[in-house]
């Protein structure tokens, strides 16, 4: 989902954590992954119809504070993709 080439860290890398009480809506953003909405602006944020969906297939209650946790995710990610986007190179340059 994070687009890494390796498997493997290095000390330049920061090691990413996951807060204990924060397992599952990891496990739901992971996913989700595919279930973006975008526009000729770039990515939008997630289809939140299909999160609700496939959190009943893995048994994850959507409340208020799933709700919350994805919306966080959700906001690093989008800015992630698209400010990799505005640096990528352009095709002919």
């Amino acid at each position: 989902m994070w687009n890494r080439k390796s498997e493997s860290y290095c000390d330049a890398c920061p090691r990413p954590g996951i807060l204990p009480g924060n397992h599952r809506a990891w496990q739901l953003f992971q996913a989700c992954d595919t279930q973006l909405i975008t526009s000729f602006g770039g990515v939008v944020g997630l289809n939140f119809q299909a999160v609700a969906c496939i959190a009943g297939w893995l048994k994850i209650s959507m409340d208020e504070f799933m709700f919350t946790k994805l919306k966080t995710m959700e906001s690093a990610y989008v800015g992630h993709l698209n400010t990799a986007e505005e640096t990528a190179p352009k095709a002919g340059n």
